[in-house]
């Protein structure tokens, strides 16, 4: 009954598979260590386990190996990349005191472990820490108020602690995000040496045998400019929808991308988010023309 951590020779020697295909758990009644099939296996067929759903940074860290698709059943892809942000200097922000006021001055510049799920925790901070970067003074104001609980000392602190999640705030405010989260993104790109075009052609040249360390480098730097390009492609795909319209049309729009080839499935999955918190505020005229539409909130 009581949790430990212990070496388990030959269990290591299972390959890693996603979904898992085994469970192991130490059996009292046995006094001994059991790896159970949890579906049905064929005489010779090799017998894989899961190493969970990680990024391929940390399988190459802790494993030594990385995943060349390394994405659930559903689609969504694991991995991801750590980005540095930092406020805007004051020379060209007025309002950066202000916003240092509210988290306080350790949060000028933070880093985040970004993927392209919206869904993920520190994917949700880094777009909440980047609407807050780039509100405008309404929204600023807007911000503190709905996120602050006044201290016995008559100033203010965050509601759930610095680190509350902010959600859409506006087309106008998430747009701008977008368009750091994109800078932010080429930057990244300018580290590598070469290009993910590159970096691909060598992958797929034939010349890279499996599993040296090479080929799994490859992947891991791969798996990272994969996660730049897909914040790029957000920018450039999304700014003009939430610059140029608003209210139902902005909603329509949001919800009208394509969802056929996974790098699309994951734009829309951050699409129908944002399409979601929309909808929320959407007059009753407009909410009733969604339904009427199929379009529901």
């Amino acid at each position: 009954g009581e949790k430990r951590t212990a070496m388990v020779p030959y269990s290591d020697m299972l390959n890693h598979f996603r979904p898992r295909e085994t469970s192991w758990t130490f059996e009292n009644s046995r006094n001994a260590f059991t790896i159970t099939s949890i579906s049905p296996l064929q005489a010779g067929q090799q017998v894989m386990d899961s190493y969970g759903k990680k990024c391929n940074s940390k399988f190459f860290l802790h494993y030594g190996f990385a995943v060349e698709c390394n994405r659930e059943e559903d689609g969504r892809c694991q991995n991801e990349l750590l980005y540095r942000m930092s406020f805007t200097d004051a020379a060209n922000d007025p309002l950066r005191e202000t916003r240092l006021t509210f988290l306080g001055s350790s949060r000028a510049t933070r880093g985040f472990r970004v993927s392209m799920n919206i869904e993920d925790k520190a994917t949700a901070e880094a777009l909440s820490y980047l609407r807050f970067k780039v509100a405008d003074k309404n929204e600023l104001n807007a911000l503190i108020t709905r996120h602050s609980v006044p201290r016995s000392t008559g100033s203010i602190h965050a509601r759930g602690g610095r680190d509350a999640i902010i959600p859409f705030v506006s087309p106008r405010n998430e747009a701008n995000a977008l368009a750091q989260m994109a800078e932010y993104s080429r930057r990244q790109l300018n580290r590598y040496p070469q290009s993910r075009e590159g970096n691909l052609a060598v992958l797929n040249s034939g010349n890279v045998a499996p599993f040296t360390d090479r080929r799994t480098a490859l992947v891991v730097v791969l798996s990272e400019q994969e996660i730049c390009h897909f914040w790029i492609n957000a920018a450039y795909t999304l700014c003009p929808i939430l610059k140029e319209k608003s209210g139902l049309a902005l909603r329509v729009a949001l919800r009208s991308l394509p969802e056929t080839t996974e790098a699309e499935k994951d734009l829309y999955r951050y699409a129908a988010t944002i399409a979601e918190e929309v909808g929320k505020t959407l007059t009753p005229w407009e909410k009733q023309e969604c339904i009427n539409s199929s379009k529901l909130i």
